[in-house]
């Protein structure tokens, strides 16, 4: 299986499909009111529909809860300014977060509108110390500054925060505090969906050597997420396995770097890795446990959707900012020796106990973080009854 592993690796493309900036009155209503949603645009012009990334349906849910509460609502990348199209164009709800909310503010400085951010993540503050603080433990240890392998906020946010009629945060109560005394608006927490992959079979057999395979399933940072930690640890410890999914090629400093670490024996790194692929069933098959010792996550999207699917065990930290109820081993620290000392603790475990808690982790996931439940949540805290939001423009 591992060589059909290796063969499917080598013939997978990713999409470089190009999108737009900005998207104006993206379902062409007519109603009296409107919204200006900053997140991100490609969810409603890409044509490969493959599941590429939570955010992707995110955006979809916030859009389709805007259009059932009576908004036009026009679509901007969180990233980029007001474009010059929308400067004159009056809302009364901004949803999301970025550089067009902040840009909009400055702008209209009465605030004769309403703000609900969405923010899937920690807020920015905490975020930029603690990422700070494992660069300066990169550099110290090798060198140089991992810039590629970090999420930092590139600018400030901070009228958006402060002014905020209510924050939105995907994850647990953990990520919500991160936000406490940055605003004056309501603070509330929403579960993060997994995407359930079609086809699927649950209960497929595992390999013989599963209980000795860990699998790292991410996206660009691989530092704020543990991935240095993890090939360090999996270079002194030939008896296990590291599978990496979605070591973003952009990372080429990491890469190089790690090269030698990334050759080994028993480390596969498989690229991005599509969910709806036998790739990714095959995966399913091999892995015991995902692991993932991240510094901090906005729902923890990833390892909803590997638990979710298939029967491992999560081996991860509460800065994932979500709540397994128990059914995890802790990584108690995001450093070297304790996720070697969770990795062993998991290892430990007998093969009845390891099996009970990867099913009541799988089991839990799939009653608890369905899309079904986060659209219901979802359309309830977007649901502000005041007269700003009744009024046309």
């Amino acid at each position: 299986m591992l060589s059909r592993l290796k063969k499917l690796v080598k013939q997978k493309q990713v999409s470089t499909e190009k999108h737009s900036d900005f998207i104006c009155n993206v379902f062409n209503t007519h109603f009296d009111k409107q919204a200006l949603l900053s997140l991100v645009t490609f969810p409603f012009t890409r044509t490969d529909k493959f599941f590429f990334h939570t955010i992707e349906k995110e955006t979809q849910t916030i859009a389709n809860c805007l259009k059932e509460l009576g908004y036009n609502i026009d679509v901007v990348n969180y990233d980029q300014h007001l474009p010059a199209e929308l400067g004159s164009r009056k809302y009364n709800l901004l949803v999301g977060y970025g550089q067009s909310i902040e840009d909009y503010i400055v702008r209209f400085p009465t605030k004769d509108y309403k703000i609900i951010l969405y923010r899937n993540g920690c807020d920015a503050s905490y975020m930029d110390k603690i990422t700070l603080d494992r660069a300066k433990y990169f550099y110290d240890l090798r060198g140089f500054i991992p810039v590629n392998s970090l999420v930092l906020y590139p600018r400030s946010f901070k009228y958006q925060v402060k002014f905020a009629d209510r924050i939105i945060v995907l994850g647990n109560e953990f990520v919500a505090k991160t936000f406490a005394g940055q605003t004056d608006g309501e603070i509330c927490s929403l579960k993060l969906f997994y995407f359930p992959v079609p086809n699927l079979n649950m209960t497929q057999a595992k390999s013989v050597d599963y209980r000795k395979n860990f699998l790292w399933f991410g996206s660009r940072g691989a530092v704020h997420k543990g991935l240095d930690i993890l090939l360090d640890v999996f270079f002194r410890r030939a008896d296990i396995n590291l599978f990496i999914g979605g070591l973003n090629e952009a990372e080429a400093e990491f890469k190089t770097h790690f090269a030698h670490h990334l050759n080994r024996a028993n480390v596969f790194n498989l690229g991005f890795v599509k969910m709806e692929s036998e790739e990714f069933r095959l995966l399913m098959e091999k892995i015991g446990y995902v692991i993932f010792p991240t510094i901090g996550e906005g729902g923890g999207g990833s390892v909803l959707n590997v638990v979710g699917n298939s029967q491992v065990l999560p081996v991860v930290p509460r800065e994932l900012g979500v709540d397994m109820n128990g059914h995890e081993v802790l990584i108690e620290q995001i450093s070297p020796v304790a996720v070697e000392a969770a990795i062993d603790k998991a290892l430990a475990l007998d093969e009845t106990t390891y099996l009970e808690l990867s099913a009541k982790a799988s089991n839990y996931i799939r009653s608890n973080h369905k899309h079904s439940e986060y659209s219901k949540s979802l359309l309830n805290l977007m649901t502000i009854d005041n007269s700003i939001l009744n009024k046309p423009v």
